[in-house]
Order: C-alpha cells, then sequence, then structure tokens
C-alpha cells in the first residue's frame, strides 16, 4: 500500500509539475503525502513543519512565502483534474477564488486526490499490469455481427461496426477450465463479463467455442454505443474464483469493476498460479 501510494505521488509530481521549481515540486510531495496529514497522529505535520522539512531538504526558507506556494500547488492541480473534480462534485469556485483568509482549500484537493482521483488510479494501474502480462493473439476472442438474413462469411475484422447488434466468439476450447472475461469500455469503464447473469452466467470452457451472450443471458446481443477502443481480457483458470461479487445474479446483472474488487481478484489469481491470460482490442467505427 505505502509503495503504491508513493508512486502514485510520484506520477502527479512527474505529470503535474514537470516545470514547477524544486521547492513548489517538494510542497506538493509533503504536503499532499498521508505520511504527514495534519491528522495523523505519528507522523502529522501542519504547514509551518512542512516548511521546515522543505528548508532541511532543499536548504531553502520557504517559511514566508509557504502560503502563496501551497495556493499555486492547489490551483495547479485545479486546473489539471478540473473536470473530473466538477463530476465528483467538488466546489470549483471556492477553490480558485482569490479570497484573502480562506483555509482549507488545499484539504479539499487532497480528499478528493485520496478519496476519488486515487482509487481511479489504482484500478487502472491493476488493470494495465494484467494486460502486460497477458497474451496478445489475434484469433482467441471474435466480434460477429448478429445476421437476421442469410449472408455470406465475410474475413476476420478488428473493427466493431457502431450501434450495432454483435456477439463475442470466444475461441478457447479447453475441458475443464473457466474463463474470467473482463471488459474495459471507451469511457474507461470496466466491467466482468464472464460470469455475469447479463452475458455469461456460466464461465466452464468446453471444448466447443463459446457464445456471448450465451443463452440463459439477460441480453441476446451487444452492441456499442461510441465510437473508440474496446478492449477484452481473458483470463483461463483450473477452477472459477469463489468471489460474492462474481456469482451470477440480477441484482447486479453486469459487475464493475473498482480498485477494491480487481485487487481481491489479484489476490485469488495469485492463489491459482496456473494461468494463461489474453489480451484483444477492437476498434468501434
Amino acid at each position: 500500500m505505502q509503495a503504491l501510494r508513493a508512486k502514485f505521488l510520484e506520477s502527479l509530481a512527474r505529470d503535474c509539475f514537470a516545470t514547477a521549481t524544486p521547492a513548489r515540486k517538494l510542497i506538493f510531495q509533503l504536503r499532499f503525502n498521508p505520511k504527514y496529514h495534519p491528522e495523523n497522529g505519528i507522523e502529522g505535520r501542519n504547514n509551518q513543519e512542512i516548511a521546515k522539512l522543505v528548508q532541511k531538504q532543499l536548504q531553502e526558507d520557504v517559511n514566508n512565502r509557504f502560503g502563496t506556494d501551497l495556493q499555486w500547488v492547489v490551483k495547479t492541480l485545479v486546473s489539471e483534474f478540473e473536470s473530473q473534480m466538477q463530476q465528483d462534485g467538488v466546489n470549483i469556485e471556492f477553490l480558485t477564488a482569490g479570497d484573502k483568509g480562506k483555509k482549507g482549500k488545499w484539504l479539499v484537493v487532497y480528499d478528493w486526490l485520496w478519496q476519488k482521483h486515487y482509487p481511479h488510479w489504482v484500478l487502472e494501474q491493476q488493470w494495465q499490469e494484467l494486460v502486460a502480462k497477458a497474451e496478445k493473439a489475434d484469433d482467441w476472442l471474435q466480434v460477429k455481427s448478429v445476421e437476421r438474413t442469410l449472408r455470406m462469411p465475410e474475413p476476420r475484422q478488428s473493427t466493431v461496426p457502431l450501434k450495432t447488434e454483435v456477439y463475442l466468439l470466444v475461441n478457447l476450447s479447453w475441458g475443464n477450465r473457466y474463463l474470467l472475461l473482463l471488459y474495459q469500455g471507451t469511457d474507461g469503464m470496466k466491467y466482468c463479463l464472464c460470469p455475469s447473469q447479463g452475458f455469461a452466467p456460466s464461465g466452464e470452457l468446453s471444448e466447443q467455442e463459446m457464445y456471448l451472450p450465451q443463452t440463459g443471458a439477460i441480453t441476446k446481443s451487444m452492441v456499442f454505443e461510441e465510437v473508440g477502443k474496446e478492449h477484452f481480457l481473458g483470463i483461463v483458470l483450473e477452477k472459477p474464483l469463489e468471489l460474492p461479487w462474481l456469482r451470477p445474479n440480477d441484482g447486479e446483472p453486469v459487475p464493475s469493476l473498482n480498485a477494491n474488487r480487481l485487487n481481491e481478484l489479484l489476490e485469488k489469481l495469485e492463489q491459482q498460479g496456473n494461468l494463461q491470460l489474453f489480451y484483444k482490442s477492437f476498434d468501434v467505427v
């Protein structure tokens, strides 16, 4: 956990404060580190104490301008993440107003970073780690249009027609194995398609190809509504994962993936050991 938090702060420092002065960059790294949050009973620090840490590390006295530098750090973060903050209900006007004497702006941004942005960042890191380990074979997954009339077969394509009924053809023919099929849409949201009540009530593989949606699923076909790239991650298991949210049910027809769920999933995958991962993406046009 500490390593992930450190990596998160490092990525923000690199992406948001590449051109900042060393003092302002360090002020961000210290003031927005949970280790030094004022409510941390072990190593909590107020602004004056953070200023002393900056002076100790950089041999630069920032005490007289610490408030100004911290305000600049806050505005930089707000400028970088304004749209996401607004979607999460953060009062942007309060953060960007220049009212003297107003306190607590950095705490508002701090809370948003760690309560809202950090979980999304962790989820993306975990997803990319799985994708990096996966085979990029081309033939394990195909998207086929649902044909209402007789039509000659077309060559295999890497694109998906927009707003057209399709189904997935999973070409992973293994007996006594189980499929976990994860999906990331064009909006970045991640879901588990198999097993799920919405698309695949059974994750058991056989010597035959698997079609999604399966018979008995809530949906009868798939339709991609946005132009962009669709990502699929297939994981072949020796036995199904015992996680409550992976049990197909009508209450959550397609389980969504958040950082906590993906972390639980990764822990279960590590316990199995003998896995095969497959990744493929399609362009919706």
